[in-house]
């Protein structure tokens, strides 16, 4: 029976994370010192991390590889990978504790090792395994950061009677902290206070902050640097000059100015959110413009101005989708906020001009031409207020109006007024 025992004991023993197995080779890389990676095959090891691999490829031999000849290795299905860093461990040969270390310090050495990475993201997470002492060490590494080992160790302690106690030095706790001030918790200190120096505790702590990180910055860009929606409605008072690129067909004019309304959205963006002063401004609308008009022809009026010869009227109804951008400046001001801005807007739409001639002659017939009016285009300037949710812009627009076939050259100047609500207070 005795003889069973120490057969399966040493059985078990071959078996463990410090004993080897039978010799087995794995597809596998390496990372040599250039950043190159190699393929070929890596004799497998029972070890938490191996300190010295042996690996082949097709062209080569076994060759024995160390931290001093390689940035890392691993399987090719990356189930395990090892990276090459220094890490700072405890400044002793054996498994025993330090007994009494000077004013509770304990000496710590570094060394470059062959660490297991276990969690890869803003935040790494390796295992380094001593076999001599017996124990793991834990490393974090923020991204282009030089990793930092989480301190933490057991040493004896006696006090004046003699008594020998087993105490901790938990300074990973403090470099947890330093490493996630925003922990979600209501209390982050006292959590973490509460942490175990374990691998499945570590690990299970970095990925939830790791998780909500990610989802708090979604989060955050939004609640730091908003989009502010809102709705505009304005009153524009416009002008209407257009010019015949062919006389016979449609008389010079410029109308007089009318009222057209707007009404539409408008979304902003401020390029700092905290300083909030220069902005983006963009607006999408809808405007009208209908005028019915009359007039002489420069000609008539001086030979005839009392019967009508030669008189244009004219029948204008447009209608536009404005789409307009500005750059807008807010004077800092803690409650009410002027503000100047400047930009293009583009008109999608159109409509129709109605141009017609009636003559003095009972045998003549009005010459009627009827001209499509497309999209226009331009710059617009104006200066406002803003005050909590509400802004009041006066504006002045400057419009070039294109007409199908070019019949007309025209031009709206514009000046409106214009008031916007925005949903959340800016």
């Amino acid at each position: 029976m005795k003889l069973l025992t120490r057969i399966l004991f040493l059985y078990f023993f071959l078996n463990t994370e410090n004993g080897y197995a039978q010799e087995k080779w794995l597809e596998a890389f390496i990372v040599n010192l250039k950043g190159d990676t190699i393929q070929g095959q890596l004799k497998t090891y029972w070890t938490k991390t191996p300190q010295v691999i042996q690996f082949r490829t097709s062209e080569t031999t076994d060759k024995e590889y160390t931290t001093e000849d390689i940035l890392s290795f691993g399987y090719a299905d990356k189930s395990y990978i090892y990276r090459t860093a220094t890490v700072e461990i405890e400044d002793r040969k054996t498994s025993n504790m330090f007994e009494n270390p000077k004013n509770g310090k304990i000496p710590f050495v570094q060394k470059k090792v062959f660490v297991l990475l276990k969690l890869e993201g803003a935040i790494n997470f390796y295992i380094y395994y001593n076999t001599e002492q017996g124990r793991d060490y834990y490393i974090v590494q923020e991204q282009q950061k030089t990793p930092v080992t989480l301190s933490y160790t057991k040493y004896y302690d006696r006090d004046g009677l003699g008594t020998t106690k087993i105490k901790e030095q938990t300074l990973y706790k403090k470099q947890l902290l330093e490493l996630m001030p925003d922990y979600p918790d209501a209390n982050p200190y006292q959590f973490i206070q509460k942490i175990k120096y374990k691998e499945s505790v570590l690990l299970k702590l970095l990925k939830t902050y790791l998780e909500n990180k990610r989802k708090y910055q979604r989060e955050y860009k939004k609640l730091a640097n908003p989009v502010y929606v809102g709705c505009i409605i304005g009153m524009a008072y416009n002008k209407v000059r257009f010019s015949g690129l062919s006389s016979t067909e449609v008389q010079d004019a410029t109308l007089d100015y009318e009222f057209s309304p707007t009404l539409g959205l408008a979304f902003e963006n401020f390029i700092n959110p905290k300083r909030k002063t220069w902005a983006i401004y963009f607006e999408s609308a809808i405007s009208q413009y209908k005028t019915n008009h009359t007039m002489l022809s420069p000609s008539d009026l001086a030979t005839n101005p009392v019967n009508g010869a030669g008189k244009w009227e004219y029948n204008i109804k447009l209608a536009y989708l404005k789409v307009g951008t500005m750059m807008r400046y807010y004077f800092p001001k803690k409650a009410i906020k002027p503000f100047l801005g400047a930009g293009f807007s583009y008109g999608l739409g159109g409509g129709t001009i109605d141009a017609s001639i009636l003559r003095a002659s009972a045998i003549s017939q009005p010459q009627l031409s009827k001209i499509k009016v497309t999209n226009r285009y331009g710059f617009m300037v104006g200066a406002g207020v803003l005050y909590k949710n509400f802004s009041l812009e006066a504006r002045f627009e400057q419009y070039k109006v294109t007409t199908e076939k070019l019949l007309l050259e025209g031009s709206m100047p514009a000046l409106a007024i214009q008031g916007s609500f925005f949903f959340e207070r800016r």
